[in-house]
């Protein structure tokens, strides 16, 4: 058991990672490799980059293959984790691909598939910021706002694998227009996306030389937000105030021990956000109620970490 190695992958739009785990008392990150995720070309070409990828990490770590018991992969959107299936990965323009059979036929050892968020929030409680409580909830906010629970040291899935959707988690029944399709979610006001619409809209309608719509970056959204821009200051303020309302709703709901926040917002202007988000959660929560909110530690290998417990727990 002591010599058993878990692989770890992280499917991004961009890039693939992958690292091979020892998964004891304490976490042991043997090697990593990347590459970029070649999505245009077809799954099959993205399928065969993993097996690279997965092999570039097992080279880099110098280990005896022998060793690893199995392979996590984390893929971006919807997953069927008992067919193994991805759903639907917009990403990737996936819908209903496996690609287990593939990789497993290559590498002769199990694989086994989930949503990125899941096994980043597991990632987290297993080795992360909640390493001491079984019931976490992981929030995410960057583009979009991503989310997931584990209850008891498991991913809780739900029925058709898409608990956990803290971003599209309904807070005005007639609100904004969200990229699912329905109004009123809580990523159509503060997911990253959300905030760059309002503030092109705004300095569309005042400013002489309308600008054209681009995704903020955080570097930036930070830099306007701490010169006091009252505009970007309402954007934010709202934002963390709908999340730690949104968050409230989860407390009261599920009770968890600890609650997570991550993504690229997050590590950038964790100071700011998060006695915001705070302050706005314990204004609607039970006062009875004690849940911990700590920052994501594991950064980059969050998803992979996850993974690896993952392959790990369907193997065991």
């Amino acid at each position: 058991m002591g010599k058993d190695i878990y692989i770890g992958v992280d499917l991004g739009g961009t890039k693939i990672m992958a690292s091979p785990l020892r998964l004891g008392r304490n976490l042991k990150i043997l090697g990593k490799a990347k590459n970029p995720t070649r999505s245009k070309s077809g799954y099959k070409t993205v399928v065969k980059d993993i097996i690279l990828t997965i092999k570039q990490s097992i080279e880099n770590a110098k280990i005896n293959s022998r060793h690893i018991k199995a392979v996590g992969i984390g893929a971006p959107g919807a997953v069927d984790v008992k067919r193994n299936i991805i759903l639907k990965a917009p990403n990737l323009g996936w819908e209903n691909i496996k690609i287990n059979k593939l990789i497993e036929k290559e590498l002769n050892i199990p694989v086994y598939l989930d949503n990125d968020v899941n096994l980043g929030v597991l990632g987290e409680q297993q080795y992360g910021a909640a390493r001491n409580s079984k019931d976490v909830v992981g929030v995410f906010w960057g583009t979009g706002i991503g989310g997931g629970l584990v209850l008891n040291g498991k991913i809780y899935h739900g029925y058709i694998f898409t608990a956990g959707e803290i971003g599209h988690m309904v807070i005005s029944s007639d609100g904004k227009l969200c990229n699912c399709g329905n109004r009123g979610c809580l990523e159509s006001y503060a997911g990253k996306w959300a905030i760059s619409r309002d503030w092109f809209e705004y300095h569309n309608k005042t400013d002489k030389k309308p600008g054209k719509y681009a995704l903020l970056k955080s570097k930036m959204i930070k830099k306007t937000f701490a010169d006091n821009d009252p505009f970007m200051t309402e954007l934010i303020n709202n934002a963390c105030n709908m999340i730690g309302i949104t968050l409230a709703s989860v407390v009261n709901l599920l009770n968890p021990q600890t609650i997570v926040l991550g993504g690229g917002m997050i590590e950038s202007m964790n100071e700011e956000l998060t006695p915001l988000i705070i302050s706005a959660m314990n204004q609607h929560i039970f006062k009875s109620a004690k849940v911990e909110i700590k920052t994501a530690e594991l950064g980059d290998f969050s998803v992979l970490t996850g993974a690896g417990v993952y392959a790990r727990q369907r193997t065991n």
